[in-house]
C-alpha cells in the first residue's frame, strides 16, 4: 500500500482550472491529523502518476456538449486494462466495499453538489460502450462532488467515495467506470476514468478453488468392502483385486496338493513325511 501526499504534488500539475479524474481506486483515508495525506493500494487505467507534470491534459477524459457517440474509456490511455508495478491493479472480493479517491481541482464551490458515481456495465467489454449506454450501467456507488473532503475548500484537496462490489463477480477481473457528472453546463459536460479490479481465479463466486487432491503420479482413490461389517477403507486400485486373486488361487493349490496327498507351503506341495 502507498502513502500519498496529493497536496505536495499539486504545483506538478497545474493550477486550480484542472479537471478531475480518479486517482485511487482502493483508497483508505487517513486521520484529520494526517489530513493531506492517504494510502492506495489500486491505481485506475494508464495512471501516469500525480508526479507527472501533465497529468492534466494527459489523464483528463472530457464529454463536452453531450456527444452522439463516444467511448465510455478514453481511447489509447484506458481503452484496455493497462497497469504497472508501481501503479497496480486492484483485487476484489464478492460484496466487498471500497473507496476510490480523487482532487476537487478547484471545483469545490459552486460544484459542490454535483454526482458522482461508479458504473458496472456487466458483461460487457468497456472498450465496446459507449457514453450513451450510461442507463445501462448498475450503479455501485452514488454521492455528491464534496461530500467526503478532508478540507472542502482548499483548492487541491482529496475527496473520496464509497462503492460496493456485486456478490457475484467474473471470472478473472471486474471492469468499472468512475463518471462525474459535471451538469453545470447547459450543453453538457461530464468526465470518467476506467478501472478494474482482478477477481482471480474463482470465477462467479470469488472463492479460489483448491486443487485436486491427488495428481497424475497418484492413483484415484477405490473402496473395498469389509466383511466384518466394519466401515470401508481406502485402499490403492488394484490392491483389493490382487489380494483376492492370490487368496483364491492360494486355495486351489491347497486342494490340489491334498489330492496328491502332500502339503503345502510356500505355494507349492511338498511331500509328507
Amino acid at each position: 500500500m502507498r502513502s500519498f501526499a496529493f497536496a505536495a504534488l499539486a504545483a506538478l500539475v497545474g493550477s486550480a482550472t484542472a479537471h478531475t479524474w480518479a486517482d485511487c481506486v482502493d483508497f483508505t483515508p487517513n486521520s484529520k491529523e494526517n489530513a493531506l495525506k492517504g494510502d492506495c493500494s489500486a491505481f485506475p487505467r494508464g495512471y501516469p502518476g500525480r508526479t507527472n507534470a501533465n497529468i492534466n491534459t494527459e489523464y483528463t477524459y472530457l464529454f463536452s456538449a453531450t456527444p452522439g457517440s463516444q467511448p465510455i474509456c478514453q481511447p489509447g490511455r484506458q481503452s484496455s486494462p493497462s497497469y504497472t508495478e508501481e501503479y497496480p491493479m486492484g483485487k476484489a472480493s464478492p460484496g466487498e466495499t471500497k473507496k476510490v479517491s480523487y482532487e476537487v481541482n478547484g471545483h469545490q464551490n459552486k460544484f459542490a453538489d454535483t454526482k458522482v458515481q461508479v458504473m458496472y456495465f456487466p458483461d460487457r467489454d468497456l472498450q465496446t460502450v459507449d457514453y450513451n449506454e450510461r442507463d445501462k450501467a448498475q450503479i455501485l456507488g452514488e454521492w455528491k462532488f464534496t461530500e467526503n473532503c478532508y478540507q472542502p475548500l482548499h483548492d487541491n484537496q482529496v475527496c473520496w467515495g464509497s462503492y460496493t462490489l456485486p456478490d457475484e463477480l467474473p471470472a478473472d477481473r471486474i471492469s468499472l467506470v468512475f463518471f462525474w457528472w459535471f451538469e453545470e453546463n447547459p450543453a453538457g459536460q461530464e468526465y470518467s476514468t476506467c478501472f478494474d479490479l482482478s477477481t482471480g481465479a474463482g470465477g462467479s463466486s470469488g472463492k479460489n478453488t483448491s486443487a485436486s487432491a491427488t495428481d497424475g503420479n497418484n492413483a484415484s482413490p477405490t473402496m473395498s468392502n469389509s466383511s466384518d461389517g466394519a466401515a470401508p477403507t481406502d485402499s490403492p486400485a488394484g490392491v483389493g483385486q490382487r489380494q483376492e486373486s492370490g487368496d483364491v488361487a492360494g486355495a486351489a493349490k491347497q486342494v490340489k496338493c491334498r489330492n496328491r496327498r502332500r502339503g503345502c507351503k510356500g505355494g507349492k506341495c511338498r511331500r509328507r513325511r
